[in-house]
């Protein structure tokens, strides 16, 4: 498969906002930082499906697919937008589902390149089709595609619900990708789901070349399906089948020969665990892909996407997890992967759609388990994230794009949003820090005792919310030049808060922002106003040095009497060593520390913020 982006669909079983609105009857061309695409009438539910296409014309940008299944009384209809250069909001082809009701668009996707002619497919279902039979549309790709299905893939009898997930890859590595369609089953207690492969070829039939089903009946099994890239590193794709009523997640590895056995179960703790399956690509950088399953019901329905590890023998304990910020948020009704940032560990968007605060989430992965996030959210009530996906490089600047569906958009008109992967990207930021601690300070020598601090990197809006920390040395000079902070952000400008043992916590006097070296500068030395409030002591007056308060022993933001008790009770127990009563840093706890300590709390010195 030539995408580096994964892609599946799923079901429902039960601090940005962006500027410009278009709507599909619109004309014109758009700088592409963020596209805003609507549907054309009310109820159409445009958006309920988004799906990054492959390049189906092979021009060399990426295009884009989207569902609106209740289009023109629920037959369904399907956008395609070829990427460019520059990107409009014009659909370059289109389809309505055949008959009436059969909900077209119900799931959009990329179908990989079936035929192996160098331009990539893509597909679309109709779950409703037949009393439920439901079907799938393939449409091969072309220099000049056009928008008759080419393959029409149908279900196996009334309530099969044919094409309620849908998901690309090449199971067998012959060249040729394949297709895997989940059936949840009948309609009430999802009983007696399958999924469905057809392998690609020359010339593609429409005879399933595989029936997954496990043996003993697993409700809503076929609920979501997706390839799950190479999980065992055999060099063969493997796929994942969610079964979302009975709480678990089945892995099959590919091979030559297709094979119904069950290789890997992974097993849920409630939430509907399998509502969503997605491949993770690889996230840990250890050349196995990783797989990622939500459960969008779990815990008050936070909702929690759970994430396991490939492996040369793969487990059924999640190495990590990610949860939703509070309850109703649905996190991870929708997942997709992709290294957005090209460092090698894959990143994840990650959808939650419940009401009012619908949002999605775009999760860097770094070495060690690091990660930062990037929320996104439109309109309260719109079901934006509902559905997401990874599109590859649209315009072709070296990036990966991505959109986010909101089906529920004005009286269920729909919009989908397509955002520009090269405005989100964290960058490497060495931060530098130049600070003194008063009772560290020698005055005599112009140096300080060095020692270790906490460096608190704080949003620049109240409340001021702690983005990340990073421990470091600072110096005898006062610096940390030899050893500087390394942290991951997000374009913008932060508040630094500098934290140590003993010392007062002292803010910037305002935001900073790294320079275009990625390089960061907190001064808290030459001038008082460099701290916000001028919190800071004289320590040196040749050079001119100021320094951060000495004796906040307790780290309570106040200097004052339980301090001083503090330092006098160590001080008489002879106490020694690295403790925070030492607040001249000479590893003795003596009278010196408490005049110190004493001398702060008479002038009620205590932290000064925002």
């Amino acid at each position: 498969m030539k995408n580096s982006f994964y892609v599946f669909t799923f079901v429902m079983i039960a601090q940005i906002i962006f500027s410009g609105s278009s709507n599909l009857n619109a004309q014109g061309n758009f700088d592409f930082n963020t596209i805003v695409l609507t549907g054309e009438s009310a109820d159409n539910q445009f958006g309920n499906s988004v799906s990054g296409a492959g390049d189906i014309n092979n021009d060399g940008f990426q295009d884009f697919i989207v569902g609106a299944n209740f289009f023109g009384g629920a037959r369904g209809k399907i956008y395609v937008y070829f990427g460019g250069s520059t990107i409009d909001n014009v659909p370059d082809l289109t389809f309505e589902g055949l008959t009436q009701g059969e909900n077209c668009g119900y799931r959009v996707s990329s179908a990989g390149d079936v035929n192996n002619d160098g331009f990539d497919d893509f597909m679309a279902s109709s779950v409703v089709f037949a009393n439920h039979t439901g079907r799938v549309y393939i449409f091969l790709g072309g220099a000049t595609p056009d928008n008759v299905p080419d393959i029409i893939l149908n279900g196996f009898g009334a309530d099969n619900n044919f094409g309620t997930s849908v998901s690309s890859g090449d199971f067998n590595k012959d060249g040729f990708d394949d297709v895997l369609i989940g059936a949840r089953g009948e309609n009430v207690n999802f009983t007696n789901g399958h999924a469905y492969l057809y392998l690609g070829g020359t010339v593609m039939d429409t005879i399933p070349d595989a029936v997954f089903n496990p043996a003993s009946p697993q409700p809503g099994f076929g609920n979501s399906v997706s390839f799950a890239g190479d999980v065992n590193n055999d060099n063969y794709p493997d796929i994942i089948i969610g079964s979302s009523i009975s709480e678990k997640a089945y892995i099959f590895f590919g091979g030559v020969a297709v094979d119904t056995t069950i290789d890997v179960t992974l097993t849920g703790n409630g939430g509907f665990f399998g509502n969503c399956v997605a491949s993770a690509g690889d996230l840990n950088n250890d050349n196995y892909d990783d797989v990622a399953v939500g459960a969008e019901n779990y815990n008050g329905l936070k909702g929690i996407v759970y994430l396991y590890y490939g492996g040369s023998s793969m487990d059924n304990v999640a190495d990590d997890s990610l949860t939703g910020a509070s309850d109703g948020r649905f996190y991870g009704s929708s997942i997709s992967s992709a290294d957005v940032d090209s460092n090698g560990y894959s990143d994840l968007l990650i959808g939650a759609s419940g009401n009012p605060v619908n949002s999605a989430y775009l999760v860097y992965n770094y070495p060690e388990g690091e990660k930062k996030i990037k929320r996104y959210t439109e309109e309260l009530f719109i079901n934006y994230g509902l559905s997401v996906s990874f599109t590859g490089d649209l315009n072709d600047d070296g990036k990966t794009d991505f959109i986010i569906g909101a089906s529920g958009y004005s009286g269920n008109t729909g919009r989908a949003f397509v955002y520009d992967g090269s405005q989100s990207i964290p960058s490497e930021i060495y931060i530098y820090v130049y600070a003194f601690m008063q009772g560290f300070y020698h005055a005599g020598i112009n140096q300080q005792a060095g020692d270790t601090i906490t460096v608190q990197i704080r949003s620049s809006t109240a409340p001021y919310a702690i983005i990340d920390s990073v421990i470091t040395y600072l110096g005898t000079n006062g610096n940390n030049e030899a050893n500087p902070g390394i942290r991951y952000l997000f374009p913008g400008s932060y508040y630094f808060v500098i934290r140590h043992r003993n010392a007062l916590e002292t803010w910037t006097s305002q935001p900073l922002t790294a320079d275009k070296n990625g390089d960061l500068n907190v001064s808290l030395s030459s001038d008082s106003t460099e701290a916000y409030g001028d919190n800071e002591i004289r320590i040196d007056t040749s050079p001119l040095r100021y320094g951060l308060y000495s004796g906040d022993v307790n780290q309570d933001g106040h200097i004052n009497l339980s301090d001083i008790v503090i330092v006098n009770n160590d001080g008489s127990n002879f106490l020694t060593g690295y403790v925070a009563s030492d607040v001249n840093g000479d590893n003795v706890v003596d009278l010196v520390d408490a005049l110190i300590t004493y001398d702060n709390s008479t002038n009620f010195i205590s932290v000064i913020k925002p």
